[in-house]
């Protein structure tokens, strides 16, 4: 291989043709939050991704990042990835961090992840964009942007249209409806929960479904003790209201509660929503309440 070197130089001398070394590009650096949307009160991880496209090593490399009002660093122990080699540091305090990398070898990718942000006290999206990524021996690299979003989560309530059915008789069906609301300022996409119902209750045939949730599926099959939501969207501020009806199989109070609600494709978990409805004997509350009881 030297041979060949060797043989290129001297035909370089002979002929007047220098080869000349590639310009030097700039590194790249990503950035993204993980999760990217979380409830108010809880943190996230912050994660950069650099990348040094050239063909020899980079050195002195720095990447500063000011986070936006409203978010805070609790440590500076994000995790550094193999291809960081050695001399990395993590600085700064506050809303200030900073990435130095003593040397980055050739085509080298760099990933620290899960530096460790908290939100202040305030709901809302927030942006937020690096400094340049700077190297001593090459050009400055465009900055990165991530988005955080802070959220309160979904809400759910449930309610019985009546507190107490018969059984067996013509009063053992009646309509369970859900409320689920978003608290937010910002839009909410991604709302599901599903509801088990307790053993003594299904849903009705025909299940009577009335409303809808902002292009959400609702799924209740007939007959059966599962019901559910999927994939609705509600607006800042707003609700919205379905129900099914429910027909009782069995004596006894029935205690009903759903799985948590969740928004985002899970990253929000909201708490579940309890109800209960009393089934009786259609013979015993006849008796009672009616006067039936041997009267003449």
């Amino acid at each position: 291989m030297k041979h060949l070197f060797g043989l290129a130089a001297t035909a370089a001398a002979m002929t007047g043709v220098s080869f000349a070394q590639p310009a030097p590009a700039p590194l790249t650096v990503s950035k993204s939050f993980s999760p990217s949307t979380i409830a108010l009160g809880n943190g996230t991880g912050l994660n950069f991704t650099v990348t040094n496209p050239n063909t020899f090593a980079v050195t002195s490399v720095s990447v500063t990042d000011i986070l936006p009002t409203g978010l805070t660093l609790t440590g500076l122990a994000g995790s550094v990835g193999a291809g960081c080699g050695s001399g990395v540091a993590q600085s700064g305090g506050g809303s200030l961090y900073i990435l130095t990398i003593t040397s980055l070898a050739a085509s080298a990718v760099c990933v620290i992840s899960n530096v460790p942000i908290q939100p202040v006290n305030a709901t809302g999206t927030y942006t937020n964009t690096t400094g340049p990524i700077t190297a001593d021996n090459a050009p400055p690299g465009t900055p990165a942007t991530a988005t955080l979003t802070v959220a309160l989560p979904p809400t759910i309530t449930k309610a019985f249209a009546d507190s107490q059915l018969e059984f067996p008789g013509p009063g053992d069906t009646t309509a369970l409806s859900f409320t689920i609301t978003n608290p937010n300022t910002i839009a909410m996409p991604g709302i599901t929960f599903f509801d088990t119902l307790p053993s003594g209750l299904i849903i009705s045939t025909p299940n009577g479904e009335i409303g809808s949730c902002d292009g959400g599926t609702i799924t209740a099959p007939a007959g059966t003790n599962s019901l559910s939501l999927a994939g609705a969207t509600l607006a800042a501020g707003t609700s919205c209201t379905f129900s099914v009806n429910v027909t009782a199989t069995q004596i006894g109070v029935l205690v009903n509660t759903t799985s948590s609600i969740t928004a985002f494709g899970g990253d929000l978990v909201g708490a579940p929503a309890t109800a209960s409805v009393s089934v009786v004997n259609l013979f015993f509350h006849w008796f009672f309440s009616e006067g039936g009881g041997g009267k003449p």
